[in-house]
């Protein structure tokens, strides 16, 4: 069957289905395909080695709270790909990722970054926190891993003397 749209083109049965169930999805369901489709195109572009051309569409889908994009991003920003190592952007994708994926990995990254074990310079923009990179490394830590969060309570004071 046909009809006849808004503009006076000829719509089939198919085409109106298609657009009502356009229209009845969620913003978080728009946002979910264009992360999706956003990660895609950047997945692609890293795997041909194009990183920095990547970076766009990351933060695209980064903006739109894609937790993938911003592990991406983290990691790019952190080694240099294609982009001069910024370590301040590294540490923000990190603590966005690790807000809502505090996975070991991300602890003990972040716990890196606040305790001064990354970063070469005092203005490099990286916040260091001793305190808050010891609590972020208390949720993965339980009391059988006293040496381990022991030695890092060395590690985040050494680099800052007349704390204990």
């Amino acid at each position: 069957a046909l009809s006849v749209g808004a503009y006076g083109q000829k719509m089939t049965d198919q085409v109106i289905q298609q657009q009502r169930a356009e229209a009845m999805k969620t913003p978080f369901q728009r946002n979910q395909e264009k992360n999706a489709a956003d990660y895609k195109i950047a997945k692609q572009l890293m795997e041909a080695g194009n990183h920095k051309g990547a970076i766009p569409y990351l933060q695209a889908a980064a903006e739109r709270d894609d937790m993938d994009s911003k592990l991406d991003l983290a990691m790019i920003y952190e080694y240099g790909d294609g982009v001069p190592v910024d370590l301040a952007k590294a540490q923000s994708y990190y603590l966005a990722y690790f807000k809502h994926n505090s996975l070991e990995l991300t602890s003990i990254k972040l716990a890196t970054f606040f305790c001064s074990g990354a970063g070469l310079y005092s203005d490099d923009g990286v916040i260091r926190d001793p305190e808050r990179g010891l609590e972020i490394l208390k949720r993965h830590y339980s009391r059988e891993w006293k040496v381990e969060l022991d030695w890092w309570k060395y590690v985040c004071y050494l680099s800052h003397p007349g704390r204990s």
